[in-house]
Formats: structure tokens, sequence, C-alpha cells
């Protein structure tokens, strides 16, 4: 059984914040108080997890970054919230979101898919499962192409963190492949190349379903290489979906980090995915 105590993770941050669409230009305080549900794919911990953003109640966020370190549960830093509406419009804050120059598509088609990650009807099977892990791998692909496509050169190998099993990577890329046709108008993938190509290529937001699209803030950190980028759901009221403590699993991981005093290194990706 493979050691998860040593394996990275990716984070997730989220902030209970009510300003108007676009207008988010001010850092935040966050700090990552827990895993959540702590399952474990392809080595690394899947969303969401749990940060407490400006001192207030931890709340559950997902991961959209697999390529920087964070180095310990308990690690604080800032952050720039950027509603998605903004991000469409390209009226977004200078240097956010993380990954620029912006695709549409991108933060659209991680928007819906966070979504479904965090919806008890389209994951039933809640956080501490296979269907949130994939969900997660899913995103991951969106702005790191190399996670699902298997003709990659940097695709991981078995041993590497990333490595799927064939059901995981499959399951996966579905979850992608869905995404990006309810994300992109038109769009009918039947393979990752297809989605990959289409998060690429795709600039103008009149190529974008937004009605499909739910309302996501994006978390760019402040500087951009201080922390993994996030993004948080939220609903019609302005509160961030999820916002509770950490569940069990979270806390007997923290109980366990701090019995063994161990810090984590949070390796994300391989060198030279993007450009």
């Amino acid at each position: 059984m493979r050691n998860t105590m040593t394996r990275s993770f990716c984070l997730s941050t989220a902030a209970l914040l009510c300003c108007a669409l676009g207008a988010f230009a001010q850092d935040v305080n966050m700090q990552l108080t827990g895993v959540n549900a702590g399952y474990v794919m392809g080595g690394v911990y899947t969303s969401p997890y749990s940060v407490s953003v400006n001192g207030g109640a931890a709340a559950l966020l997902i991961c959209d970054d697999f390529t920087t370190n964070i180095p310990y549960i308990g690690y604080s830093w800032t952050a720039v919230p950027t509603d998605i509406t903004a991000i469409l419009n390209n009226t977004n804050p200078a240097e956010t979101p993380k990954f620029t120059p912006v695709e549409l598509a991108e933060y659209a088609t991680a928007a819906v898919l966070a979504g479904e990650l965090l919806s008890p009807t389209y994951n039933p099977n809640g956080f501490y499962s296979e269907g949130a892990g994939e969900l997660s791998y899913a995103i991951w692909d969106v702005f790191d192409p190399a996670l699902l496509d298997p003709t990659n050169p940097n695709f991981p190998t078995s041993g590497q963190e990333g490595y799927l099993t064939s059901s995981q990577l499959q399951a996966a890329q579905q979850d992608l492949i869905s995404a990006v046709n309810l994300a992109v108008k038109g769009a009918a993938c039947t393979n990752v190349g297809c989605a990959d190509a289409l998060l690429e290529s795709v600039s103008a937001i009149s190529m974008i379903n937004v009605n499909n699209v739910p309302d996501l803030t994006v978390y760019t950190p402040d500087p951009t290489n201080s922390s993994q980028e996030f993004i948080g759901i939220q609903t019609s009221n302005g509160n961030v979906i999820g916002a509770a403590e950490p569940t069990y699993p979270a806390i007997l991981a923290l109980d366990l980090l701090a019995v063994v005093g161990l810090i984590v290194a949070f390796r994300k990706r391989l060198v030279g995915i993007f450009n």
C-alpha cells in the first residue's frame, strides 16, 4: 500500500466574499487547514480541500493547478480573487488568472467540472471516491494536457505522480470531453485530443455556452509562484459551495502530520509541459 503521507497533493482555496462581478482586485489571505476527504489517486490527494480565508471558517474549494509546490498543511499565502464573468469578459485584474494567455474555454470547462465535483447529484459517492478523483484529474488536464493524453511525451508513466489505472484514465477523459462539450458551443468531441485542441483554441466569449457555466471565482496566488491556483463555485447568494469544517479523514491526516512532524512536498507536474 502506497504511503500517502509522503505524496504530494493539490490544494484548494476559497473565500466567502460578496463583491460586484469583475470588481475583485484586493488580495485576500489564505491558509490551508486540511485535505478534506483525503482521497488519493495517482499518488496525490484530490479535490476538494479545506482553506481558511482571511481567518474565517474553512471552505471546500477545487485546485486547478498541477504545477506549483506548497510545503505543508498550515501554509499561508495571498491571492487575488476574480469572478468567472470578469475572465470571460477580459475585465479581470492584471496578472490574473494564473494560466495566461487566457483561453476562455479552459476556465469555463474548469467551472463545469468543479460544479460537477461538488454536486451530490453528479458525484453521488462523495469526495472520498474515484469519481471525485477522476473529476480532479479532468480539471488538472484542462491546464496540463499531458495528464490524460497518452500520446503526449510527458504523459505520466507507472510510478510517477499522476499515473492512473486504465479505468481511471478513461473515466477522467470522459469527464473532460463531456465538460468541453457543455462549455463550448457546437462542440461534439468524442476523444481527449479533440477536447484539448478546443481548450487551446477558443478565445471568444461568443463561443462559450455561458448558461452551462456555474458562477466561479478564481483565486490567483500573488505572487503567482507562491501557491497553486484554486477555484470556488458560488451559489446565487455569493457564498462558496461546501463551506464546512474538514471531514474526519482530513482531521486524521492533520493529526498524523502533527505527530510525525511531516512536511509534504506538493510537487504537481513534470517540467516543460506548459509553454
